[in-house]
């Protein structure tokens, strides 16, 4: 009992019994924890040495199809002859690649369809220019 303290006797006895108590079920459950931790850590040991070690699965498999897969993303050289000249793998005038133009063409959205689109803008500009001169 401290000399300084107000409080009775049986109320610093209480708070010190409550503190013991607490320290005692923490050290309980530490030494539980521990209990199953070195049980765990026996049964690995106990498989490694009998040899039923288990490996995860290596998906090598997949890994060198992932591989393979990565190609189709690496892009071409630039060359910009083929923009002056034509393009090997697609049109110089739409700029798309021959893969983009073929899937374009099965959607209905092919060169077909882009120079119709062309033609009718350039037909209403025609005929827009008409009517100006006309206005006049």
């Amino acid at each position: 009992m401290s000399v300084d303290s107000n409080e009775p006797d049986w109320i610093i006895e209480q708070t010190k019994a409550r503190k013991r108590r607490e320290l005692l079920r923490q050290r309980e459950e530490m030494e539980a924890r521990l209990k199953k931790i070195r049980a765990k850590e026996k049964a690995q040991r106990e498989k490694y040495l009998k040899g039923d070690q288990t490996f995860k699965k290596r998906k090598t498999d997949v890994e060198k199809s992932e591989e393979g897969d990565e190609e189709q993303f690496i892009l071409e050289d630039y060359d910009s002859d083929r923009e002056q000249n034509g393009t090997k793998n697609g049109s110089a005038i739409s700029g798309y690649s021959a893969v983009t133009l073929e899937l374009m063409e099965k959607l209905g959205m092919g060169s077909s369809a882009i120079r119709d689109e062309d033609e009718e803008i350039l037909d209403e500009t025609k005929v827009g220019n008409y009517h100006s001169r006309l206005k006049s």
